[in-house]
């Protein structure tokens, strides 16, 4: 990614690389799957080995940059919308799914208007969230969920983190049997071979790339 980069601005020299907002920019007008904070720190990796081998002298222009907190924060907000009622599932929607500059108008304003049914629409999908978490295996998100907030989704939609940490696909659920289900299912049905029937008795959770 970083080489297209180079190439498709005429960069031969080092010195001439531009400003991380310009790579930044790039980044979102193409679309790249890879995120972009791990790109950043693989430059800023190479640039130390050169420093260290004396092969250049100034430090790596591009600061650090850190996307995971509210790429977590995003993925929680994306489960927690499959449960929830409006106007949460609405702002959520516009959060996850409209221009960063959109989200960024609505949002807050959806936040001052309708905070006491956001509040209690939060509350009322945390639950059913975490239960399809913990039945699906996805232990890890549980602490986002539990630990997002109303004022975590005002930041996020004046952030200019948003568009790059946004998931690049949709979480969704699908009914799955579960490992005791398909044994048993082999115990009752050895005539069948390897075509068995399984039955949809658990949650589990799907990365759906886009």
């Amino acid at each position: 990614m970083l080489a297209l980069f180079f190439v498709e601005n005429n960069l031969p020299w080092l010195d001439e690389l531009p400003n991380q907002s310009d790579f930044l920019a790039w980044f979102q007008r193409h679309k790249r799957p890879a995120p972009a904070d791990s790109t950043v720190r693989l430059l800023r990796r190479a640039w130390s080995v050169m420093r260290a081998q004396s092969a250049i002298h100034n430090e790596c222009p591009w600061p650090s940059l850190d996307l995971r907190k509210p790429r977590l924060q995003l993925e929680a907000a994306d489960v927690i919308g499959t449960f929830a009622a409006n106007p949460l599932k609405r702002l959520l929607d516009t959060l996850l799914h409209d221009g960063a500059h959109v989200a960024a108008v609505q949002v807050p304003d959806m936040i001052v208007s309708h905070e006491a049914g956001l509040i209690a629409a939060l509350a009322a999908a945390v639950p059913p969230a975490i239960q399809a978490l913990t039945e699906s295996g996805r232990t890890d998100l549980r602490p986002a969920v539990y630990q997002l907030k109303l004022s975590d989704l005002g930041q996020l939609a004046v952030s200019p983190a948003l568009a790059l940490a946004r998931p690049t696909g949709r979480l969704r659920f699908e009914r799955r049997a579960t490992m005791p289900n398909v044994k048993r299912a082999t115990q009752t049905t050895p005539d069948q071979g390897n075509a068995l029937a399984l039955p949809d008795a658990s949650l589990i959770l799907d990365q759906e790339q886009t």
